[in-house]
């Protein structure tokens, strides 16, 4: 019988279930403490909390049958899932009350859902409870942890987690050093981010595209395109795909550092290994040639833009125009002011701003004109 509502639980039918379930009591068919399970999880499953918790309690008072860790745990999931943590912990309580001693998923659960409503006093307290137990936290429940702790930017605190994991002689996986070197470049301590990514690679986990990603904009902003390049080759050696992102990183870095060879040599790979440039790709390119006047460059980019069905934005134009202002070329600004509102493009203030700098510069001026003019 059990077979049977294990089934019909499985298939989301849980009011067939129910009225088996009922009959099996008023009728005295046999069934057991497992019955009471299978039940209970298809009633949280199905989001009927309220119901799961009355069988437990029914349960209790039966005499019969006392409920076990995984009744228990898969309510206080439900309603961690439902964000009631108060009633998750009152059930906790109960069972502690009763002597039922939680295992690694009763805490993991309650772990995740004071993370997932930002308490995170009491997601310590409860893994410091955890481990005075005896009981490992595994995986899952630091990266619970660690992954809100690394969006609020609370870095010394996931360090210290960081820390119990290997004293706890659990390994870091993927996921870990990802949020922690995202943490870490978002809050700028990149020196400590290519630490931990270094040690990644010394642990022998293959990075992922998101973190590789990251050291390379370090890399690039600290002007090491060097080093950039080195994460490249190590992503193509791991076997991990580098995508349109990786590339715009890398192109930026060496557009700005003049170092035309590279960016084409990236550009050719890029394209071969299937990865189109974006918008992104093309301001990177247009506002290093403007930076250098290689205004015809730009434009010639612009077009190929266009001849790629690509959209330049308010970026694009406002590289092209400031290029084309300082260099004088006022026929050209004109032109591209006009196509730039054809095209549903507005100007913004550092559009005026490269005008007015410009005709200022022009006029001999000592002051920029009004913005009104």
């Amino acid at each position: 019988m059990n077979a049977l509502l294990l089934g019909l639980t499985d298939e989301g039918k849980i009011k067939e279930a129910m009225g088996l379930f009922w009959k099996l009591l008023t009728n005295c068919y046999p069934y057991d403490q497992c019955t009471y399970g299978i039940i209970i999880k298809g009633l949280c499953r199905s989001g009927n909390f309220p119901s799961a918790l009355v069988l437990l309690i029914k349960m209790n008072g039966s005499g019969r049958f006392e409920p076990d860790v995984i009744s228990y745990s898969t309510i206080i999931d439900g309603f961690c899932k439902e964000k009631q943590m108060g009633k998750a912990l009152i059930i906790f309580q109960d069972m502690l009350d009763r002597k039922i001693e939680p295992n690694v998923v009763t805490f993991s659960t309650l772990i995740k859902g004071f993370c997932n409503v930002g308490r995170w006093d009491e997601a310590k307290r409860l893994l410091a409870a955890m481990v005075n137990k005896g009981i490992s936290p595994n995986m899952y429940v630091l990266n619970a942890l660690i992954a809100p702790l690394c969006k609020d930017g609370k870095i010394q605190e996931v360090l210290s987690l960081f820390d119990l994991m290997t004293q706890r002689g659990i390994k870091p996986d993927v996921a870990t050093y990802n949020m922690l070197i995202q943490a870490l470049c978002k809050f700028d301590d990149w020196s400590l981010a290519t630490k931990f990514f270094t040690d990644m690679i010394g642990s022998e986990i293959s990075p992922v595209a998101v973190n590789s990603n990251s050291m390379m904009d370090i890399f690039c902003k600290e002007g090491k395109s060097s080093k950039a390049i080195e994460i490249l080759e190590l992503m193509s050696r791991k076997g991990v795909k580098p995508d349109v992102f990786t590339y715009n990183c890398l192109i930026h870095g060496f557009c700005h550092s003049g170092q035309w060879e590279e960016v084409t040599s990236l550009l050719d790979r890029m394209m071969n290994e299937g990865v189109h440039p974006d918008v992104v790709t093309f301001n990177s390119l247009i506002d290093a040639l403007c930076k250098e006047k290689r205004t015809e460059e730009a434009i010639t980019m612009l077009e190929l833009m266009s001849q790629r069905d690509l959209k330049p934005d308010i970026v694009t134009y406002n590289c092209l125009i400031h290029g084309l202002c300082t260099s004088g070329k006022w026929t050209e600004v004109e032109s591209m002011l006009d196509r730039m509102m054809n095209e549903g493009v507005h100007p913004i203030v550092v559009t005026f701003s490269s005008l007015i700098g410009a005709l200022s510069r022009k006029r001999g001026l000592r002051k920029p004109l009004p913005c009104w003019i």
